[in-house]
């Protein structure tokens, strides 16, 4: 079992090393970007921050292969921002993009949570042009997604992101 600790800033995102089987997250570490992606069975124990940055909708921890996430009682695990829609042309505006999870298990896992986990703020719709429809808000991110079920024992905080607020419809109209 080998271990990869992290004190510092990641501002792109961490993508852990399968020659790790352990990631520990000290208090002034933080993970931004794209998140963190272990994909390969790993145990994750963070004291940090996580949070995916940006307006990509990225998730803040994702377990690809599965494997152990413990976020202590100052750690904190948060989804990215969803990406806002278009303006309409000519017609109703784009809908955004959903906020990204603050945990996924894509093949199972055990989340013990001790801090705050959170889903992020779905991105807002886009404006319509005149005579047109806005474009719906996105979708907010899940505190923790898991895609084939996995284990929770939760005695901290876990919300889901809030949705983005809908485009503005263009006034008139023929």
């Amino acid at each position: 079992m080998t271990t990869k600790v992290l004190s510092g800033t990641y501002t792109a995102g961490y993508t852990l090393q399968s020659i790790f089987t352990t990631l520990s997250i000290t208090s002034t570490g933080s993970v931004g970007g794209l998140g963190l992606i272990a994909p390969a069975l790993a145990t994750i124990v963070s004291y940090g921050q996580i949070q995916a940055s940006g307006t990509t909708g990225a998730n803040g921890v994702w377990l690809e292969l599965g494997g152990a996430i413990t976020n202590e009682t100052i750690g904190k695990m948060t989804g990215g921002q969803g990406k806002a829609g278009a303006a309409g042309v000519g017609g109703n505006g784009y809908a955004g993009s959903g906020g990204g999870s603050g945990v996924v298990l894509s093949i199972g896992g055990v989340v013990t949570n001790l801090g705050e986990i959170g889903g992020g703020q779905g991105g807002a719709g886009g404006a319509g042009a005149t005579g047109h429809n806005g474009g719906a808000g996105g979708t907010g991110g899940a505190g923790i997604n898991g895609l084939a079920g996995g284990a929770i024992t939760n005695d901290g905080t876990i919300e889901g992101g809030q949705g983005g607020v809908g485009g503005v419809g263009g006034a008139g109209g023929a």
